[in-house]
Formats: structure tokens, sequence, C-alpha cells
């Protein structure tokens, strides 16, 4: 009889539950050229026998065809072993080795014995597909967690592999590819559409999304005294589905402001007094078309925007023809395409200075007013371009009281208190300083529409001006549908380079009705230095959003001063004058025929405003290095 030598038997079990077998695999140290072994798996919930071989129970010398050998052809897995129907539950693992120099031991190997439950529960697949209108894009992320739980202790997958594919809406003419693939990872977003032709954009009807993941789990990851080390594999799967149609009203909306744009433009040379009734009217529109555009990109509520554009176009004539459901077809971006053909709108900010700005302020594409000097300046290449006078030189002056007004803010908000009782910001934080006021009896006046909550929750207003405060209102009322709204309106007037008027009132409607003021004092406040104007709101109760500012508005009244438009190259006090151009595909140059541009332009496409750096001019040509889409209209507002 030979003698063994040193070996320690071990083995890894891999149960894979999609083919519903499992695996049995020699990890033994000190393995020779006849090392061999039988295999014995018992299911002993069910006392089912699994797996056993022919030669079980009897010595080495008599096997034949080992489960496991270390012959030439050396096998150290038995794969195949098919699992029971209910596969969940406790298993028992028997190995019978033997590690010789020849397979003739005639003695009855004892086996190894280890045992393992098995608790399983496939992870269930759940994606969230989502359409954005305003870009054009569809996005599909899965969102499973694939992390197993036994008892009690959380196992991460080592492997995932996952195949995302969407399909899309039969009949469409979408031709963004690919739409099908495969990665390596716990995250999986996918993000398409946005182009600017039709077939790179998302198209209407029904858009599916599959996902199939391949998971391994390493549940036991050491053999050991009592237990084999385990993995565990599956393959899981998961649908989801969403039907791409955009908002009727949006497209209403849209259709009003079209028609109405384009009675504008008409009266631009045969009424002049339909143009000068409705200029304000259409900027504004566009205006809030922009920032309808930013809140649904942000996900913020688009309510309010939608109804001030229901007051702002109402009288127009509002038909809208929407998709009949029958046939897929493009969902055209609300917003604007940049340069280059990307999905971000064309991002810039405006700022208002005292000095001339640096070439360390804002980014390309940025708006500077300069308001001392009543320059303008566009950020092109890191570098300010002084682009000139937005407004011209003081006018002669008035009589007394009759002041020129200027809009400086005029917003709807949705700014809400807390979930706390800190005191909160509830609206810009408007900066004041002395490039506003010019002179003496120049004034500001600052408008707040609040709402409060329908509760009897201790609600604070708080008006601070430069750290001041200003007004301070406090209510524990039950507030009601008739006694939920308050105004308060701050007048800052300019006594002299140091000294200012603050004048505070509040009316609260309804029953019980409030009216407090005007607070009047004098303010000290150096009028070289910059300051804060700002409305707080405090609640007494924890409870979110019990006051909420909707609506802000800043004017400033000059005394003795007149602004008057710019000199511009087709006159003197010229009034807006526009073009509109209905692009042929891939369009990117267009030509000004019925005015002289100068570089005071606004662009819009389609009906969106743009920024110089995205449509520029070079004397009466202007270009948008993407091009347009057929259909899609370029104005020129000079």
């Amino acid at each position: 009889m030979t003698t063994a030598s040193a070996f320690v038997p071990s083995f890894l079990i891999t149960f894979d539950i999609a083919t519903g077998t499992l695996t049995f695999t020699d990890t033994s140290t000190a393995r020779g050229t006849h090392t061999v072994g039988l295999i014995k798996i018992t299911h002993k919930l069910s006392g089912d026998i699994l797996y056993v071989h022919d030669d079980w129970g009897t010595a080495p010398s008599a096997w034949t065809s080992p489960d496991i050998h270390g012959s030439a052809t050396a096998v150290w897995t038995k794969s195949g072993i098919v699992l029971p129907t209910e596969y969940l539950g406790e298993y028992q693992f028997e190995y019978a080795t033997y590690n010789g120099t020849t397979a003739t031991e005639d003695v009855v190997p004892t086996p190894t014995v280890r045992t393992y439950t098995l608790d399983y529960t496939a992870p269930a697949v759940a994606i969230d597909m989502a359409v954005l209108c305003s870009t054009s894009e569809l996005t599909s992320e899965d969102v499973t967690d694939y992390n197993l739980i036994i008892g009690g202790v959380q196992f991460i997958p080592t492997t995932t592999t996952r195949v995302h594919t969407l399909t899309k809406p039969a009949g469409s003419g979408c031709t963004i590819s690919p739409l099908t693939w495969t990665d390596y990872g716990i995250t999986n977003l996918r993000t398409i559409g946005g182009g600017v032709t039709a077939g790179s954009r998302i198209w209407t009807r029904t858009w599916q999304a599959n996902i199939v993941t391949t998971l391994v789990w390493d549940v036991v990851a050491a053999y050991g005294a009592t237990q084999p080390a385990v993995k565990i594999t599956d393959i899981v799967y998961g649908d989801d589905n969403i039907y791409a149609q955009c908002d009727a009203t949006i497209c209403a909306l849209a259709e009003c402001y079209r028609n109405m744009l384009t009675r504008w433009r008409t009266s631009l040379t045969s009424n002049f007094s339909y143009k000068e009734a409705n200029r304000d009217k259409v900027l504004e529109a566009a205006a809030m078309f922009d920032m309808l555009l930013w809140d649904e990109r942000c996900g913020v509520s688009t309510e309010n925007d939608v109804l001030a554009l229901q007051t702002i176009l109402a009288g127009e004539n509002c038909n809208c023809t929407v998709n009949n459901d029958e046939v897929s077809v493009p969902i055209v971006p609300w917003g604007a395409i940049v340069a280059g053909g990307g999905t971000t709108p064309s991002e810039f900010q405006v700022f208002f200075t005292t000095t001339d700005p640096t070439d360390n302020d804002g980014h390309d594409g940025d708006v500077c007013f300069q308001t001392p000097s009543g320059h303008i300046w566009y950020k092109v290449s890191g570098s300010w371009v002084d682009k000139g006078l937005y407004k011209g030189t003081a006018g002669s002056p008035g009589a007394d009281g009759a002041g020129d007004v200027q809009v400086l803010v005029n917003d709807i908000l949705e700014y809400s208190t807390s979930g706390n009782t800190d005191a909160t910001t509830i609206c810009y934080d408007f900066q004041i300083n002395n490039s506003y006021f010019e002179n003496a009896g120049d004034f500001m006046e600052f408008v707040w529409d609040a709402k409060l909550a329908a509760n009897a929750n201790g609600k604070r207003l708080k008006v601070l001006f430069c750290g001041t405060t200003v007004l301070d209102y406090f209510t524990d009322d039950l507030v009601n549908a008739d006694n939920n709204r308050v105004r308060i309106v701050l007048k800052a007037t300019r006594i002299n380079d140091t000294q200012q008027k603050l004048e505070c009132s509040l009316v609260r409607g309804g029953l019980p009705a409030d009216v407090i003021g005007p607070v009047v004092m004098l303010n000290g406040y150096d009028m070289n230095m910059d300051g804060s104007v700002i409305l707080q709101g405090t609640n007494s109760v924890a409870s979110a959003s019990d006051i909420m500012c909707d609506g802000y508005s800043v004017t400033l009244h000059l005394r003795q001063t007149t602004l008057i438009p710019a000199k511009s190259p087709s006159g003197a006090g010229r009034g807006l004058v526009s073009q509109a151009f209905t692009a042929t595909e891939g369009q990117t140059a267009f030509t000004v025929t019925e005015f002289v541009p100068n570089d005071m332009y606004i662009p819009l496409i389609d009906n969106v405003p743009q920024s110089q750096l995205v449509v520029t001019r070079s004397g009466y040509v202007f270009t948008y290095a993407p091009g347009l889409s057929a259909g899609q209209v370029l104005l020129i507002v000079d």
C-alpha cells in the first residue's frame, strides 16, 4: 500500500440560479498526479440525493472515472449538477478523496463533510425612464439594488455585466445609434437625443427599455470548518416603457406666441401704434418661455410659468394641432442648441457693475452693464469687449416729481421657508449700491407678494435693509383663503451721500386684516458701500413652505433724469426692428435686408433668446454654425 502525501481537501460550490445547476470545484492544496475524489451532494430539506458517484463507498482501487482526478487530463470541476425545483434550504456536500502515487488504495476513505444553507431572493430589476420635451432627450436608468441580504449581512456583487437596450417607437424616423450598450458596474444611466436634426431627436409614442444583468456574489469567501466556499450567480431581467408625448398646453402657448409675433413683425412697417403697444408684451413672453425652459430643466414646477404665459397671451389666437397619436413624430426641443450641436442650452450671465469688468470676471458669452458710464460689454475668448452705450446722455430736466422709472426686477417666485424654525431668505438677495442713486430725490421701490399657509402656526416676516430691520411682522391668526395674501412695499429715497429715508408698509387682506405703516426711518448708510435688501420668513413650527414669496419687483425712480436710446447706425432714437428667417435644412448663414444691423442685436431661435456667441454677426450676415433644421425660425431683433 502506498503512503499518502500531505493533502488537505477543500472545495468551492457555485450555485447557478439562472441554469438551475451547481458546480463543485476542488480547491485542495498539495494535489498530485494521482489525486482522485468522489462526490455526494444531498438536499437535506427534501432528502433528495442530487448527485453521487457510482463507486461511492468503495476503496480507490475500485474507482473508475472518478469525479475529480489529477491524471494527464486533470479534471478539478464537476458541473451541471441539477438543483431541485425548490432549491432553497440546507445542502450537504461529501467529498471522498485519495492522494497517492497510484490509485491502488484498498481502504474506503472517510469523506470530508461540509454544509451550506442557500437563502436567495433574486433582485427585481427597476428602470426609471423620462422624456425631456424641452431638449428632446430620453433617459433610461437602471436603479436596481443588486446587493443581497443573507442572514442580516449585505453582499455586494463581485461581478456585474449589464446589457441595456432601448427600442424606438414603431414607424419612427429616429436614427440614433447605438441603442444597445454593455457595461460593467453598479450605476447605469443612458441619455439619448437632443440633436439638431429630426433623426437625432426623440420621437413620440412608446419607447421600451430592457436590461439583462449577469451577477456573481461571493457569499462565503473562504473554505471553513463547517462550510465550503460558496458563490451565487444569476441572470436577472427587467423591462419598462414610456409613452413620449409633450404637453399640449405648452404647444398651445407656443402657437399663441407665434401668432402674436407674426402680427407684431408685420406691424413693424405698417402699424406703428400696434408695434409700440405690444413690444414689451413680445419681449416679456419670450423671457417667460426662457424661464419655463430653465424651470423644466432644473426640475422646478412650471405651473406658475404656464399661468403667467396664459395671462400675457390672453386674447391671442391659441389654436394648436397636437399629434393625433397615430404616427410617431419628432419632438422639437423648446430650447436652444449651442454651437457644435450639443445638448446644453447656451448658458450666460448678466452682470451689473460700477467699474469696467476684468478678464477674471465671468465667462465667454456673459454680458456686463457698467451702470455709471452706460457701457455694455460682452466677453469673447476670455476678454471683455466694449460694445458701446446702452443708454444715451441725460436729457433736459423734467418737472419735479416726474422722474423716469426703470424696472430692475419683475419676477414670479416660489421661494419658501424651509422645514425648520430658522430665518430663511425668501427672495433674491438684491445688492444695492451708489450706482443706482445718482441724485438726491432718486428712490427705489421694492414690492414683495407673500402667501401664508392655511394653518394657525406662528409666522414672521421681516424686511432687512443693509442689515437694519425696517419691518417686523408676526401673526399666529388662523390663515384661510381670504386672509392669506400679504403685500410689503419698501421705498428707499436718497437724501444725500450718507443718508436715505426708508418707508415700509404691509397690507394683509381678509379677516382678520392687517395694515402696518408706513414705518419711516432715516438710515445713516454710506452710499459708497454695497448692502443687501432681503425679505426673511421664519416659522414658529418646523413646517416647510408656511411662508412663500411668489412675486417680487424692484423699480428705480430717477428725479430730473431722462434715459434715451443710444444713437445707432440707422438713426438716433430708433425703435426696435426685426427680420425673421425660416431655415432650410442645415442652413447656417442669414442675411438681413430690411434694416441696418448693429451690435445691439438679440437673436432668437424658435422664439428662444440666444447668446451673441451662438448667433454671430459680420456686417449684414448672421451665422449659426451648427445649422438649423428645416422650418426652424431665426429672428433678429435690433
